[in-house]
């Protein structure tokens, strides 16, 4: 689809790359129209695991303590709570959709920790929240401007979102969504999780290296 602007003046234009973004209050209604879908988001509360083992991510101290307001530390992930509080983790990669040429375009996509791992990386489960346009991977300067529509749609879910209807509740109700993972390779977890120079030993602490240390 090809988008055109005309100015007052009557000048015409044409965006030099359309960078396609998914709403993702769209599809999550979408996915709340499945039957049984809300009854999956809340299978980790009858989970029985022996303590000490670590299964998946709700073994994990984000899951176990996340909230999302400092000033009211209540659980996020509480079990009453889990059809709609949900955590997200986003992945980031390119390919090459074009043989013969070199062209990379990246996609975004979200997945829902709460559904049950045999059905969470299934399609129909899965959000794409934008597609990076090509032919070059954004540099690091850029990658903020296609971060944006994805961090304000984040903020609005921080708050909650009404859908209008789901498959259990047709009168509606609030969702609320959380980022609490970025599953990528180094370069990019880099690029869009930020880092702090080649000092910084550990991407969750302050603690750093000597200068010594960096040049050996």
């Amino acid at each position: 689809m090809t988008q055109e602007i005309v100015t007052q003046k009557g000048c015409l234009f044409h965006p030099i790359s359309v960078y396609p973004v998914g709403s993702i209050k769209q599809q999550l209604y979408m996915m709340y129209q499945q039957p049984n879908f809300e009854r999956m988001l809340c299978h980790s509360a009858g989970r029985n695991i022996p303590e000490g083992l670590f299964s998946d991510i709700y073994e994990g101290k984000i899951w176990q303590t996340f909230s999302i307001d400092p000033a009211n530390p209540s659980h996020f992930f509480a079990q009453q709570t889990l059809d709609s509080h949900i955590g997200l983790a986003i992945n980031v990669d390119w390919f090459q959709p074009f043989q013969y040429t070199t062209h990379s375009t990246g996609a975004i996509y979200g997945v829902l920790c709460n559904l049950p791992r045999e059905v969470r990386f299934k399609q129909e489960n899965i959000l794409t929240l934008d597609v990076i346009p090509g032919p070059h991977e954004p540099k690091q300067a850029q990658i903020n401007n296609i971060l944006a529509p994805i961090v304000d749609e984040l903020i609005q879910f921080a708050y909650g979102v009404h859908l209008p209807a789901t498959y259990e509740q047709p009168e509606g109700r609030k969702i609320y969504l959380a980022l609490i993972l970025s599953a990528n390779n180094i370069p990019v977890a880099r690029k869009i999780c930020g880092h702090a120079g080649p000092g910084v030993k550990c991407h969750r602490c302050l603690k750093c290296a000597t200068y010594d240390q960096i040049t050996k």
